[in-house]
């Protein structure tokens, strides 16, 4: 359980980081491997819509990898419980 906290930190500095640096290219690369490392350690309705916002990242950059951060984000919304008529209003 240990190493899921330090990767934790880690995820976090990794977000703090991307604020500071002005270039927004790997913006949704960062988000969605932090998020993923958030799953670990907190529940999953609090990682909903920040891969919500790496999608949109995702999408402003041209990455393909908004496709995955779409997959997550709807299988996210089904487990939990979240309408998915919502979720897919969201996207």
């Amino acid at each position: 359980e240990d190493e899921f906290e330090e990767g934790y930190r880690y995820a976090k500095f990794a977000l703090s980081l991307m604020k500071k640096i002005p270039t927004r290219a790997h913006d949704g690369m960062i988000m969605f491997y932090s998020n993923l490392t958030k799953l670990y350690v907190e529940p999953a309705q609090s990682s909903i819509e920040c891969y919500l916002d790496a999608y949109k990242a995702h999408m402003k950059s041209g990455n393909p990898y908004a496709v995955a951060c779409s997959l997550v984000h709807s299988t996210l919304c089904l487990w939990s419980g979240k309408e998915l008529d919502v979720a897919v209003v969201a996207m």
